[in-house]
């Protein structure tokens, strides 16, 4: 499926030139034109959204651009049709259409905004003129459990979560994780984990799965295998090439048993 911009623009531009052929060179009426423009349109769209489906939200903003060009100059088209002398078919700009046009193009930079944050992000660079600066460096536990995404989207998992969840809460293991030095861009950083269990004995022998994911681009994700340099320490080198927050996951696993902790950190530009 090509990108948002890529296709909107390729369908714009099929939706204009088919009107104008109608219009100019086939002499239909407005209202012709702008009807069978929108059929060709969304007559080659919806078929080729429906074998490479993108989702509904991005299906929803084709269908309204592509509905709308056509309309909007097939309203021109009609206007001038309607002119009661040369002189007036020469003043084709109205304030009616005007408006309309531009309260539709409004919807659509707002909608196209939406749908490109949603599935790109922000950029680094937007992300840190926006958000404010955390001055911290330590990875801080958010909501702990067993399923990082999406457990809501069906019941059964929702309520396997919540079962994890009460069985990580049972076991009560103490983890404690963060920064040995605060990271720098672009400069290794060590990144260690403390396990124990409820009773304070050293937790021995854990496959632990880091994750540093970008939210402003999931490219830049960073996945690790620490290694457990003591008994019940764990550790891993961390080179970041971007600066700003990065949310945090870490998957422990001991047999059948599951521990995960969420959080989030900041990687500097510059040592403090």
């Amino acid at each position: 499926m090509p990108d948002l911009l890529t296709s909107l623009g390729l369908g714009t531009v099929i939706a204009v030139a088919s009107f104008l052929a109608f219009y100019k060179l086939l002499h239909f009426n407005a209202k012709k034109s702008g009807f069978l423009s929108v059929a060709i349109i969304l007559g080659s769209y919806i078929p080729f959204a429906i074998l490479y489906w993108p989702g509904g939200d991005v299906f929803a903003i084709h269908l309204a651009i592509f509905g709308v060009v056509p309309y909007m100059l097939g309203m021109i088209a009609h206007y001038r049709e309607q002119a009661l002398d040369q002189e007036q078919r020469k003043k084709w700009f109205h304030w009616i259409p005007a408006t309309f046009f531009l309260f539709f193009l409004v919807v659509v930079v707002v909608n196209m905004t939406l749908v490109s944050l949603s599935t790109g992000g922000l950029s680094s660079s937007a992300l840190q003129w926006l958000l404010p600066k955390q001055q911290s460096g330590e990875v801080t536990s958010q909501f702990p459990g067993v399923i990082s995404h999406d457990y809501q989207e069906k019941e059964t998992l929702y309520n396997e979560y919540l079962a994890r969840l009460d069985k990580q809460k049972k076991r009560g293991w103490v983890v404690k994780q963060g920064w040995l030095v605060s990271p720098v861009l672009n400069k290794s950083a060590t990144f260690q984990i403390e396990a124990r269990d409820k009773n304070g004995h050293i937790i021995s022998g854990l496959d632990i799965n880091l994750k540093f994911l970008r939210p402003s681009n999931y490219k830049f994700d960073k996945e690790f295998i620490m290694k457990e340099v003591l008994d019940g320490i764990y550790q891993q080198n961390v080179t970041f090439d971007l600066p700003g927050n990065w949310d945090v996951t870490i998957l422990m696993n001991q047999g059948e048993e599951v521990h995960e902790i969420r959080g989030d950190t900041f990687v500097n530009e510059k040592a403090e």
